[in-house]
């Protein structure tokens, strides 16, 4: 399991030893970025675009692609069709989540093209703020998918 800033920074390491990893976004989001999803005060700094949690999850999957070690990516981030995108950008083959999730996920998926995906991902990564990151997302979802994401940012 990838949840600790310690195994991002030694997931070459550690890809050398594991048959595979297992990205626990939930856990590994809140330790990178310092913030608890549960707190009041705070929860509204939690936010899977954050240039660090994107650096942070390029890092494993860089290493993981080095190795030839396949990646699982769970928690809310695999579950939220806005962020699958991104992961899928990253390398992400493998998403685990909440069974109620499942078909709006598995849906994207497959009308998703994988080169735009990366060519998002890459443009995501050198960004530096959550908000250019949504923005980014939001941009081209809206012109890949319409139909599904044609209200994003507009208040519907």
């Amino acid at each position: 399991m990838i949840e600790t800033p310690a195994a991002v920074w030694l997931a070459p390491e550690l890809a050398q030893e594991a048959d595979f990893f297992s990205v626990g976004t939930n856990d590994l989001l809140q330790f990178v970025l310092a913030v608890s999803r549960g707190a009041p005060d705070v929860a509204h700094l939690y936010r899977p675009s954050h240039p660090a949690a994107l650096r942070a999850l390029h890092h494993v999957f860089s290493a993981a692609d080095e190795a030839s070690v396949d990646v699982c990516v769970c928690g809310e981030m695999a579950a939220d069709p806005f962020f699958v995108p991104l992961l899928l950008g990253l390398g992400a083959r493998h998403l685990s989540s909440n069974a109620r999730s499942i078909p709006a996920v598995k849906r994207l998926v497959r009308r998703l093209d994988l080169s735009q995906c990366q060519a998002l991902t890459k443009d995501a990564l050198e960004v530096g703020t959550a908000d250019e990151v949504e923005a980014l997302l939001t941009d081209k979802l809206q012109a890949w998918l319409p139909d599904i994401f044609g209200g994003l940012g507009d208040g519907s």
